[in-house]
């Protein structure tokens, strides 16, 4: 019994990973506006943020099909139109950026912000200075012609359907339950 006691604890006190989303919404001036949903990492990276893992949702120019990741996360490397990076910038230089999200106080980007696209474009939201910017550029150049404009990043209460990690728990732990149940034993009763 102490076995599967302590089998129980075990269970009880792991939990499935929870990574946070968040709602985004970035607009200039209604020409150019995005709406999506951020899914970050459940654990602190390096700089003290959270790390970017998705995005999905909309812009006025189509559907955001991809985050763009960066080789150099957390860092903060150019890039440049050939694909190569370099930790300072140098004329040809595309700006940096490293897809992290803070959420102490509120949710914010770093400096650089997170880098996604949609089928015609490059897209980067990101905070300068406690300054919002939305910067768009052609697919492939990571160059932002970028709007001082609002950006609103709130997070999406926990809470709902259970990671799957959970459920795999959960279901583990129900059965861990139902082994450890006292068998029943049928009395055959004789009537004479």
């Amino acid at each position: 019994m102490r076995k599967f006691a302590a089998m129980i604890m075990v269970l009880a006190s792991a939990s499935g990973a929870q990574a946070a989303r968040y709602n985004l919404w970035a607009g200039h001036d209604g020409i150019t506006n995005v709406s999506a949903i951020i899914t970050t990492s459940d654990t602190l990276n390096s700089v003290g943020g959270y790390d970017v893992i998705g995005i999905e949702g909309t812009t006025t120019w189509g559907a955001i099909t991809a985050l763009i990741t960066n080789p150099s996360q957390p860092g903060t490397a150019f890039y440049w139109p050939d694909g190569h990076v370099t930790a300072d910038y140098q004329p040809g230089a595309e700006w940096p950026f490293d897809n992290v999200l803070f959420d102490n106080g509120g949710a914010w980007f770093s400096e650089n912000g997170v880098l996604f696209q949609t089928d015609s474009a490059v897209w980067n939201v990101a905070q300068y200075q406690g300054q919002d910017y939305l910067g768009i550029s052609q697919l492939g150049t990571f160059s932002a012609t970028e709007w001082n404009i609002p950006i609103q990043v709130t997070r999406i209460a926990d809470g709902g359907v259970p990671e799957p990690a959970s459920w795999v728990l959960m279901i583990a732990g129900f059965g861990l339950v139902g082994a450890a149940l006292p068998r029943r034993r049928r009395v055959a009763v004789d009537f004479d």
